[in-house]
């Protein structure tokens, strides 16, 4: 379940808006429904490898990275290797520590035509490799086909809106996650963010907020990050935000990093900086297993800053990060800058699949306040086809 709080009441959608959002046809992400039985059938054959290197960008690396980061408590102990170019550095790592025999390479690309995947994936031939690719003939089908890999289809969904198919799900199955209770969170999520669910709506709520915000100057986001689970989304949460809707010179910047580590950087451009930051905090509600802070005798009369230390005796973990928390709220409240607070339950598997389809009806209702297509990247392309004719030219 994901709640927010605010600074400030959260602003009602105005039904104008509802009902110009209502127009809209059901989105490309919620009409593909993955097969979940094909998918644990297709990845059976692979478990018995121990590392795992996935060759993707985007939204094809950015889901899975969540999975894998944010829920390595439910997996399976399998490594995984992410690779996003030919750097060497990276690719000669890799091929010195994880070797063909216990190793598989994945590739992921709709179009079959990304560049960054295929430069890498000509280093690994001598691996064995699955490749997730359209339907349509493309470049890595072909090279598929002719080294008699496995393909797996993947649907006609933008990569960034794709964790929910089997872009997102592969990967998430060979972590030896619960792919059925990440769906099932989903499927959740969509009853409550979709359009057909517009009145009590989070994400229809959270766009409103920033979107004014915006209209005011506030051109950031600072995500101010309290969980070491919902760090992990931080990057996909990046790719959505500004490749759906920062566009025809609208749309705001997030930024973001792992709390309270960013209080020790980060708080001084939210609060000696420009004043064009709002503040987002995200946060898991009580995290089980805590463990109250031991102060020795030979230690309580210590000071610090004044306290002696046996004042910290008794103190949770999640109270350590709740106070941590509440000094920033604070100090933003004194210093008057706008924040939102995320409250999310304890993160499982299914509670992944619940926050990753929140921040794709985010992403594209904040497109659609802005006039601006959430499924389109234009500015993405052109620089790719720049860059591949500097390389066929040289």
């Amino acid at each position: 379940m994901i709640t927010l709080q605010s600074d400030k009441e959260l602003p009602l959608v105005p039904e104008d808006i509802k009902s110009k959002l209502a127009e809209n046809k059901p989105f490309e992400f919620e009409q593909d429904v993955p097969d979940l039985q094909a998918i644990r059938s297709a990845c059976e054959k692979y478990q018995h490898y121990s590392n795992f290197v996935l060759i993707a960008n985007g939204g094809s690396r950015t889901s899975a990275w969540a999975f894998y980061y944010g829920l390595k408590e439910f997996g399976n102990g399998k490594k995984f290797r992410f690779v996003t170019s030919a750097e060497p550095r990276v690719i000669q790592d890799i091929r010195r520590k994880y070797l063909p025999s216990d190793t598989l390479v994945i590739v992921i690309s709709k179009s079959g035509t990304n560049i960054n995947n295929i430069e890498p994936l000509l280093m690994f031939l001598d691996y064995p490799v699955l490749a997730i690719t359209g339907k349509q003939p493309n470049t890595l089908r072909e090279i598929a086909e002719r080294k008699n890999w496995d393909i797996i289809i993947h649907p006609e969904v933008g990569g960034r809106f794709s964790g929910m198919t089997t872009c997102g799900l592969v990967p998430a199955c060979l972590m030896g996650l619960d792919i059925d209770a990440i769906y099932r969170g989903a499927l959740e999520g969509r009853q409550k963010y979709s359009l057909q669910s517009l009145t009590e709506n989070a994400a229809l709520r959270l766009t409103q907020h920033f979107f004014e915000l915006e209209q005011k100057g506030y051109a950031s986001i600072f995500a101010s990050i309290y969980s070491s689970s919902i760090v992990s989304f931080l990057p996909l949460m990046t790719q959505i935000i500004h490749e759906t809707y920062g566009k025809n010179r609208k749309g705001q910047t997030i930024f973001g990093d792992y709390s309270p580590e960013s209080q020790h950087h980060t708080n001084q451009r939210l609060f000696g900086g420009p004043t064009d930051v709002t503040a987002m905090f995200l946060h898991e509600s009580m995290m089980e297993n805590d463990t109250a802070l031991m102060v020795p005798e030979d230690l309580k009369d210590i000071l610090f800053r004044g306290y002696p230390l046996e004042k910290l005796a008794g103190l949770s973990g999640n109270d350590t990060l709740h106070y941590d928390l509440q000094g920033v709220r604070e100090n933003c409240k004194r210093k008057n800058i706008p924040f939102v607070q995320i409250t999310l339950d304890r993160l499982t598997e299914k509670g992944f699949g619940e926050m990753m389809v929140f921040w794709q009806y985010f992403a594209v209702y904040s497109a659609l306040l802005r006039d601006s297509n959430p499924f389109d990247q234009p500015e993405v392309e052109a620089a790719k086809q720049i860059s591949l004719e500097l390389r066929m030219k040289r």
